[in-house]
């Protein structure tokens, strides 16, 4: 039934981190922006994840739940490619247009598809595709304006949505393999991935720039505390989600944030409008609608 305890707590897992992205967001833009210029991208992302590590840890200590590790070098291949779809998106970003970095960010639903397939041998109906491909379609007419991009900001682009779709799925293969929790993935696995973004913050020399500022004042810290708790809340709904459902219905979920954001600019906001963004709207949300009714016959 579509109202089951399963899908209650699934949608409850996607509200939440749906929240934890907006708080995340919001108190990193303010970071980034004066008086603070907080301008240590790949540094917060060691941070967020050492932060996450520490309170899955906690966590642990207080009884909230029992240690199970799985293979160090399963936390291992996940940290890789989370920290590498982090820095290769950013990449993307810089080297492309924003339509162009759209439309290679969300390419991971086709990618997820493509690694399921060929290394796990799962596949969906007709019909999903369908539903996926009409999603992908919607996605494009919302927000894609122009796709302009190089050579290098496409490899990139490429590389950072392949990784990012290794870790979903690597995510969800982990938990059910060795019948581990979210929070008994994450608080481990977050830990190696906080090391390795802090080798990324060696080689591009933040740690160098970082100590030669003034000391942080209390509200950069408060504000850095803040978006701390929103990133662990975020990752552990990620892999709470994932573990839940699936990679491809998690990237669902992400297409509709980004539409559901782009609605609110438009009708909420007044942001300028074209039939063709309603359009995109209107197929991207009717499609990820008819992709959840077919999850859901299919149980």
């Amino acid at each position: 039934p579509c109202l089951s305890r399963a899908n209650v707590v699934n949608v409850l897992a996607m509200g939440l981190n749906i929240a934890a992205v907006v708080g995340c967001v919001a108190f990193t833009k303010l970071v980034f922006l004066p008086p603070h210029n907080f301008g240590f991208v790949n540094l917060l992302v060691a941070l967020h994840l050492l932060y996450t590590s520490a309170m899955g840890y906690l966590c642990q200590r207080y009884g909230m739940y029992t240690a199970k590790p799985a293979p160090v070098a399963e936390y291992v291949k996940i940290a890789a490619a989370q920290v590498a779809a982090v820095c290769l998106i950013n990449l993307s970003l810089y080297y492309n247009s924003i339509g162009m970095y759209q439309v290679l960010k969300f390419s991971n639903i086709a990618i997820i598809c493509a690694i399921e397939w060929l290394w796990l041998s799962q596949s969906y109906t007709f019909l999903v595709y369908c539903s996926l491909a009409l999603l992908l379609f919607g996605i494009y007419l919302t927000t894609v304006t122009e796709l302009k991009f190089s050579l290098v900001g496409f490899l990139c682009g490429l590389a950072g949505a392949t990784a990012a779709a290794f870790h979903q799925v690597m995510t969800k293969h982990v938990q059910q393999v060795y019948e581990i929790s979210a929070i008994q993935l994450l608080q481990p696995q977050a830990l190696y991935a906080g090391v390795l973004a802090l080798g990324v913050c060696l080689c591009t020399n933040e740690l160098g720039a970082l100590m030669a500022m003034p000391p942080p004042s209390l509200s950069l810290l408060g504000l850095l505390f803040l978006g701390c708790n929103c990133a662990f809340l975020l990752n552990f709904s990620c892999y709470l989600v994932i573990g839940r459902t699936s990679p491809i219905t998690f990237a669902v979920a992400g297409s509709l944030k980004t539409t559901g954001t782009l609605a609110f600019g438009f009708l909420v906001l007044r942001q300028p409008c074209t039939a063709r963004n309603m359009v995109g709207i209107t197929c991207a949300t009717l499609s990820s609608l008819w992709y959840a009714h077919l999850r859901m016959v299919e149980g």
